[in-house]
């Protein structure tokens, strides 16, 4: 089951094995079904959440599941650290970036990060896809991509603005985005790179990530449904199993996504274009 988590997901499992391991590593399993060791668990779980409760909380979730998997197994009788609710609350669904603020960014970036910007704000795409996209994922109509995050397969056809940046970006590594030396982009220098641009822009409060809110937003402004939108995003508005196979139908959904959002942008202000 490990090995089939995303490479930055296992990376984040063991980060807080180690945490487990140093705090519970001992206990045996007469300790680990107690209800009592359930109060213990939360104690660290505060512990950790003094200092981040975001965390804390995925220290708690790594924990449960690993007690799952040993109930599952016959190791244990009952995982007594089922539930436990969520401390960290994130709601960004306000923070959008307006066509001023995007005008902003776009100058101050470098032609690469412009294309990075464009990428995102017209996909819906997270920073780690976008980064490991390659061009062979791009027929000159659409891009098609798996994410690493969830597994699911996106099929995502390119609005003009974005076919014209993609139709004349050079190609100078196997990777469609590429730093300014003409190779794909580490993901800290990536993140150094776009804090500056946001910085030099004088936009603080919004995130590379939320320019995929902002697609999302954009496309709900357009008239998109849930499925077509989720055909974009790779959100699951129903359950995998149900679209398993059904690749083709996606297609016609992101399809149908993007005609709304063409015509959309043709008669808003957010049509956004790589400037020389």
């Amino acid at each position: 089951e490990f090995a089939r988590l995303a490479p930055r997901t296992r990376a984040d499992y063991h980060r807080h094995f180690i945490v487990i391991e140093e705090t519970f590593g001992d206990a045996p399993p007469e300790v680990l079904q107690d209800r009592r060791f359930r109060a213990l668990a939360l104690k660290e779980r505060d512990r950790i959440a003094q200092a981040s409760a975001k965390q804390a909380d995925y220290w708690w979730a790594v924990l449960r599941r690993v007690l799952s998997w040993a109930v599952d197994r016959g190791l244990l009788q009952t995982n007594v650290c089922k539930g436990g609710g969520k401390l960290y609350r994130a709601d960004r669904r306000d923070r959008i970036w307006t066509p001023e603020a995007i005008e902003a960014l776009l100058a101050a970036c470098s032609p690469q990060m412009r294309l990075a910007v464009l990428m995102a704000l017209y996909t819906a795409q997270r920073q780690g896809d976008l980064l490991a996209l390659r061009w062979n994922a791009w027929d000159g109509r659409r891009l098609e991509l798996t994410q690493q995050k969830t597994g699911q397969h996106v099929i995502i056809p390119a609005v003009s603005p974005l076919r014209e940046a993609l139709d004349t970006a050079p190609r100078t590594a196997v990777t469609i985005l590429t730093n300014t030396r003409g190779r794909p982009w580490p993901v800290n220098s990536f993140r150094s790179a776009f804090q500056k641009a946001r910085a030099r822009a004088g936009i603080s409060g919004l995130t590379f990530h939320d320019l995929r809110g902002t697609c999302l937003t954009w496309l709900a402004e357009a008239g998109c449904t849930q499925a077509e939108i989720a055909a974009i995003s790779g959100h699951k508005t129903v359950s995998r199993s149900a679209m398993d196979g059904y690749v083709s139908r996606t297609a016609d959904l992101a399809a149908s996504a993007t005609r709304k959002l063409e015509i959309w942008l043709e008669t808003s202000r957010q049509r956004f274009t790589i400037r020389s």
